[in-house]
Parts: C-alpha cells; structure tokens; sequence
C-alpha cells in the first residue's frame, strides 16, 4: 500500500527534512516515539498515539 501526501510547510527545504527525519524533532509535532534509518533500503517507524503505528522503508538516502 501506497500513500501520499502534499503539504505547503513555512521552513526550508532542509528543515522540512529534519522534521520527518530527526526522531528528536519528529516527537515534537507528530509521534509518540520515532525510529528512523536514513539509508536507502532503511525501515522507519512513528507510533502517532498507543495502537497508531505508521511504519515504511526509505528510498533513497540522505545526501550530506
């Protein structure tokens, strides 16, 4: 299953990454707890509230 979604966010490019890829920064404004692997092939996993899982793998990774 496929999912996606497009929102306009008030930040740069760069901090709009950070928040959906920094589990410090994500636990802020969307998930109970974060684990994410930025490498290509990497599993993410978000827990949104106890029961509400969002889980997924990376694509590509992050370029530094």
């Amino acid at each position: 299953m496929s999912c996606t979604k497009t929102v306009q966010l008030p930040v740069t490019p760069d901090e709009a990454c950070a928040l959906i890829t920094e589990p410090e920064r994500l636990r802020r404004w969307q998930a109970v707890s974060a684990v994410v692997d930025l490498r290509a092939g990497g599993a993410w996993h978000w827990t949104i509230t106890p029961g509400h899982i969002a889980t997924g793998s990376v694509r590509h990774g992050r370029a530094r």
